[in-house]
């Protein structure tokens, strides 16, 4: 666990790999930990999930060959679009 300070804003890494239907990846912080329990989120569609207990996630049954953005937020952590 970490403590904020006023006006500080942790920062999250995230991996991302393409599947012929979803994507799957990993959520950490900037100093390497695991962030479990981050929601992923892909903006376009609505659908979204969770970050499991080592930082990876899964998501799906996505439209082929259209650009999506994914939406990755964490409590005390900036949220990051890619």
């Amino acid at each position: 666990m970490f403590t904020l300070q006023p006006g500080e804003v942790k920062q999250v890494n995230v991996t991302l790999t393409a599947l012929s239907s979803g994507i799957q990846g990993a959520v950490s912080s900037s100093l390497g930990g695991v962030i479990q329990g981050a929601t992923v989120e892909i903006v376009e569609t609505g659908q979204s999930t969770t970050t499991d207990s080592s930082g990876a996630f899964s998501i799906m049954n996505l439209p082929p060959e259209t650009p999506l953005t994914v939406r990755i937020s964490a409590a005390g952590y900036q949220t990051v679009e890619l």
